[in-house]
């Protein structure tokens, strides 16, 4: 995994917003500071403005930095543009109504699969695995229906800036391997992970095509590796595939009527 050193400090703030938005528990000024070999001194400062601007918050209990409302703010920003939720949340629940499993739409944000929305089924979801929260792509249904979109060189570029790391015993760790499995879920369209990211769980999911330019997501299911759902593979796999179609054909006629209403 090749680690990017910043040169300014815009990189270096943005780089502490990557840190902190990825610690659940958040991150001390002495943490952000060591993972970033940098001077205490200028660590504070670039704290002390994030949290002013609040795209950061600090705990005064213990004293650590955990995203701010601003982010959030950024964030529905940018959902609003794609019109998100009026269209995705109808779909979830019919996704969720059939499968019994928890559903989820996510797009693809600096080498992660990041959660715009959630609905839960019948099994138990981590609380932290919440709005914005980072799943790697490599390991994750979700997060290969992502990878599948990228170009060649964006696989490539992904594979080098953020490795392959081994989360449980059966996760893809090599690149080769992965290459694959992606072409295997561009041919039929869906992926699949099977306690590859979390010992106990599996998961389907399909990309969602986006009329917004720059934004890939996806949507899927996620549940217990034991339930019972999973003996149903083939309709479990229908439902996440045709939640991805309606979705991207939603999308892409609030495009066109967005666009009929400007002329």
């Amino acid at each position: 995994m090749e680690t990017l050193v910043p040169t300014n400090s815009l990189q270096r703030a943005l780089l502490v917003l990557d840190m902190v938005a990825s610690a659940p528990h958040g991150l001390t000024n002495s943490e952000v500071c060591h993972r970033m070999s940098i001077s205490s001194s200028s660590c504070c400062y670039i704290l002390s403005r994030l949290e002013r601007e609040q795209y950061l918050s600090r705990n005064q209990g213990d004293a650590r930095y955990h995203m701010g409302i601003r982010v959030v703010e950024l964030a529905f920003g940018v959902l609003r543009a794609i019109a998100h939720r009026p269209i995705v949340q109808r779909v979830l629940h019919r996704l969720v109504a059939e499968t019994g499993l928890t559903a989820a739409l996510a797009v693809w944000a600096r080498g992660h699969a990041v959660l715009v929305d959630k609905l839960e089924g019948s099994d138990f979801i981590p609380p932290h695995m919440d709005f914005g929260f980072a799943i790697s792509a490599h390991s994750s249904a979700i997060g290969k229906a992502l990878l599948q979109q990228l170009a060649p060189d964006e696989l490539d570029a992904f594979i080098k800036q953020y490795g392959l790391p081994q989360l449980t015993g059966r996760t893809i760790v090599s690149a080769a391997k992965l290459r694959q499995e992606l072409e295997m879920v561009r041919l039929r369209g869906y992926a699949t992970s099977d306690r590859e990211h979390f010992a106990d769980r599996r998961g389907v999911a399909a990309a969602v095509t986006v009329p917004s330019r720059g934004i890939r997501a996806a949507v899927g299911v996620t549940g217990v590796a034991k339930d019972a759902t999973w003996e149903q593979l083939e309709d479990t796999v229908r439902s996440v595939k045709e939640a991805a179609l309606t979705i991207s054909r939603l999308w892409s006629h609030r495009r066109l009527a967005t666009q009929g209403n400007r002329t």
